[in-house]
């Protein structure tokens, strides 16, 4: 199910409280490149950005929790709590987007099944077990939405 359409007009931001949310762009010949992937507690949008620049879908079932866009950018300049938290989470998809630069770029397709296991495990079930190193869980995406 579509949440937001690529050059869609953001009229509302929200918090995904369970579930998968698969970030994606689309390219000029129909095809897709899978750009992120959003859990609980992740903020949903961009915020002062009038259009998405990405096309976001619930990759499992997901429930939002929605905000108008005028009432989140206010609060965004009332409170620097939530300014900083805001900040915060975009900084760590920052720091995702760059290890899984190198993850594509650099390392071999064993090692890339296993760090997109590894994060799916930490964001899909926080109570991995370290001890056993075993975790089980299902994953939110197809064999070919993986190889995108």
């Amino acid at each position: 199910m579509e949440l937001t359409g690529e050059a869609q007009n953001v009229d509302s931001y929200s918090n995904v409280l369970s579930g998968v949310v698969k970030l994606s762009k689309s390219l000029s010949d129909g095809r897709q490149q899978i750009v992120g992937l959003q859990f609980a507690p992740d903020f949903l949008g961009r915020p002062f950005k009038v259009e998405s620049s990405i096309n976001a879908e619930a990759a499992t079932a997901v429930t939002l929790c929605s905000f108008p866009r005028a009432a989140v950018e206010r609060m965004m300049k009332a409170s620097r709590e939530f300014e900083h938290r805001l900040l915060k989470q975009t900084l760590n998809e920052l720091d995702e987007a760059r290890e899984w630069m190198v993850t594509l770029g650099r390392k071999t397709a064993p090692e890339k099944v296993a760090t997109f296991l590894l994060m799916m495990a930490r964001n899909i079930d926080s109570s991995l077990d370290a001890a056993s190193g075993s975790a089980s869980f299902d994953l939110p995406l197809t064999r070919v939405e993986m190889s995108d």
